[in-house]
């Protein structure tokens, strides 16, 4: 008896798992119908996107992408040509600034009056004048005029002597009152205002005053 109750509760057992198997698989069966239709609304979830290939069409329509260039800036054009030179400027033979003084003022190795006076008080008996000059060449001719009170009283004319090149650019010379006929060669100037002008050739090039006061 108590096998017989055994093998009836274990054949009964396995019924139980075979039916619930069949159970499952008719509602596996029962859901893969039911999704069925849905198969073609869109991608599986599982199943990973492919990217859909351009048309042609849609190749020729996108952008094209144009790579970036700094500019380079062109180089000018130059001329090769050789620069104009200046010609040089040619100067002429001038005289440049007169200067008045006595004797013991003058240095006659430099023969330029190293001070230099507009007026001189008393008795002078030789008035020395000292000029700078440049560009003259020898055997030109240059003069000179003395006035007194505007009155013309001693005229110079000779040819020039110095070398400018290497002899100095200073020169000197003097007027005695004695040997001033116009004034009645006085053994001294008398009072006045007196000047005194530089001409290479016939173009004045220099003029200047100093007064005498007695």
């Amino acid at each position: 008896m108590s096998s017989n109750a055994t093998s009836r509760t274990g054949c009964k057992e396995r019924l139980v798992v075979a039916s619930s198997i069949a159970t499952i698989l008719a509602l596996v069966v029962a859901v893969l119908a039911w999704l069925a239709p849905f198969a073609d609304v869109g991608p599986s979830p599982f199943r990973r996107q492919q990217e859909t290939p351009l048309s042609k069409q849609e190749e020729l329509s996108k952008p094209e992408l144009i790579p970036s260039f700094a500019s380079t800036p062109s180089p000018q054009p130059t001329d090769s040509s050789m620069p104009s030179m200046a010609k040089p400027t040619t100067i002429g033979p001038s005289f440049g600034e007169i200067r008045f003084c006595l004797e013991e003022q003058l240095n006659r190795t430099a023969r330029l009056c190293e001070i230099s006076q507009d007026t001189f008080i008393g008795q002078i008996e030789c008035v020395y004048m000292s000029w700078t000059y440049s560009n003259v060449e020898k055997g030109m001719r240059v003069s000179r005029n003395w006035y007194w009170n505007e009155q013309l009283i001693c005229t110079r004319v000779h040819k020039w002597e110095r070398d400018w090149q290497t002899e100095g650019v200073s020169e000197y010379t003097w007027l005695e009152a004695k040997g001033v006929e116009a004034l009645g060669n006085p053994q001294y100037f008398p009072s006045g205002s007196y000047a005194v002008e530089l001409y290479i050739g016939d173009r004045l090039e220099q003029r200047s005053n100093f007064v005498i006061q007695r």
